[in-house]
């Protein structure tokens, strides 16, 4: 999945990065999660199904951005060449026309 949408609540990365561990992955392993200035990884399996999900924050945080791809455990060898393909060519946006409106 894809998504875009403003900042309402005022989160902070890191409340936001807690907020999608408890909610979204409570219960998993998490194997990769890195966290950056305006961005973060979180990544790893919970029974059968892996996940990888990645989140910016744009436009001074107004804007949350994030894609995620989640398929069978078993399916990863096939899966995690897309999503390393998709890592490697993403960039968040910068609001509907790109100056962060």
């Amino acid at each position: 999945g894809v998504a875009t949408f403003e900042n309402e609540g005022g989160w902070t990365l890191e409340e936001y990065r807690q907020h999608l561990l408890a909610t979204n992955y409570d219960g998993a392993a998490i194997e990769f999660a890195p966290s950056r200035r305006s961005w973060f990884i979180i990544s790893g399996t919970r029974g059968n199904t892996h996940f990888y999900e990645r989140v910016s924050f744009t436009c001074e945080g107004r804007f949350i951005n994030s894609w995620a791809l989640i398929y069978p455990v078993a399916e990863r060898a096939f899966y995690d060449r897309i999503v390393e393909a998709v890592a490697r060519s993403y960039s968040p946006g910068e609001g509907r026309t790109g100056r962060c409106d």
